[in-house]
């Protein structure tokens, strides 16, 4: 029987689309603050600010789903994914904050919750399947 994780790939599969369409929305959002700074610096200044953020969790949100799928049968690099999950759903939580107090409680925000948290969830459960697989 080969020792693999279903669950782990699967995830991995959404973060790796999911954070592909988050790296085109923060390029997006840079090509917005360019607009923005014509009327408003300082509004521009966060909308940068943003979109350095929302960037830099894409790419990790993509680097783990590429790991999640290429180790879903590795138990011997369940580590990896672990601390790649840990460090996405604590952005994902910085998102979600930085959301509620520049928009307070909106429907986007359970999306947000959705993608943002769920997903990372389900992968850390995926990880920590895996390396139970490596005992």
């Amino acid at each position: 029987m080969e020792k693999s994780c279903k669950l782990l790939k699967v995830t991995g599969i959404l973060m790796i689309i999911f954070g592909g369409i988050g790296i085109i929305l923060a390029l997006l959002a840079f090509l917005g603050a360019g607009v923005i700074a014509q009327a408003d610096q300082d509004l521009a200044g966060l909308v940068i600010v943003g979109s350095v953020l929302l960037l830099v969790s894409a790419a990790i949100q993509l680097i783990a789903g590429v790991l999640g799928v290429k180790n879903h049968n590795k138990p011997h690099k369940a580590n990896v994914c672990l601390i790649f999950a840990v460090i996405v759903m604590v952005l994902a939580l910085v998102g979600i904050i930085i959301d509620v107090i520049s928009m307070g409680v909106t429907s986007g925000i359970f999306f947000s919750v959705i993608i943002g948290f769920a997903i990372p969830v389900l992968y850390l459960i995926g990880s920590l399947k895996l390396k139970k697989l490596a005992n």
